[in-house]
């Protein structure tokens, strides 16, 4: 913490005695003489200063025991540990904390990311930078989010009783979309109504033409569809 310099006015402050050797005007401007001494602060000793370092450390862990991560702005988590760090710069227990905050936040912009919900995605990622934005995994998370925005799309929604009947009506649509899979670095999520069918529809697609193997996942979900992401693939420099 940085010491202050106050200005102190003490009784045992005098004027300069007048000094006839000078011209009058110095004998005048010591009648007007304002007795101030300037003196170090006292100031937080040691001691001081470590209790309250403690005592708002023990408030941001209080709070964030009770989920008051970044609200209120006074109070929550965010703030206090903020405030350590103020008084104690590379406090480590500041710094541990405010990094459990920003995970509790990446975690859930990867959960939405994972649903393709984007917009929160975003907003998670936001909160996790306003609380630690020197913290290296909030970059590594906004990479992935915008590797998935700049990402091509693929969207086909199928009759979910083809599914059902496991009609060779399907496997046209589902060799081609197969195809668009296997043609770049793309990630598949195929939503069905249970694990079986996800296989069906995963074993038909993995039947398109090509090398590479279908990645994908199932997801339980309505209505029956397939969604294919595919990134730009890295390239070497000319």
């Amino acid at each position: 913490m940085h010491r202050r310099e106050l200005v102190h006015f003490s009784e045992n402050c005098r004027p300069p005695r007048p000094d006839p050797i000078h011209d009058p005007r110095r004998r005048l401007l010591a009648g007007f003489f304002l007795c101030v001494c300037v003196i170090g602060t006292p100031g937080l000793s040691g001691a001081a200063e470590t209790a309250d370092v403690a005592a708002l450390l023990d408030a941001a862990e209080a709070a964030e025991r009770q989920e008051h991560y970044i609200y209120p702005a006074s109070g929550s988590a965010m703030s206090l540990y903020h405030e350590v760090l103020f008084e104690d710069p590379g406090n480590e227990h500041a710094l541990t904390g405010l990094a459990r905050l920003a995970e509790h936040y990446l975690v859930q912009a990867q959960t939405a990311l994972d649903a393709n919900q984007l917009l929160k995605a975003d907003s998670m990622l936001s909160r996790a930078r306003m609380i630690y934005p020197e913290y290296p995994p909030v970059e590594t998370m906004a990479n992935q989010i915008a590797l998935v925005e700049n990402a091509r799309r693929t969207r086909e929604t199928l009759d979910w009783r083809l599914i059902a009947e496991r009609s060779d009506e399907l496997t046209p649509t589902l060799r081609r979309l197969g195809g668009i899979a296997k043609a770049g670095d793309c990630r598949v999520t195929i939503n069905v109504s249970n694990d079986a069918e996800g296989r069906w529809v995963f074993q038909k697609m993995n039947s398109a033409d090509g090398e590479r193997r279908v990645r994908a996942q199932v997801k339980i979900a309505s209505p029956a569809a397939v969604d294919i992401l595919c990134f730009e693939e890295a390239t070497d420099a000319d």
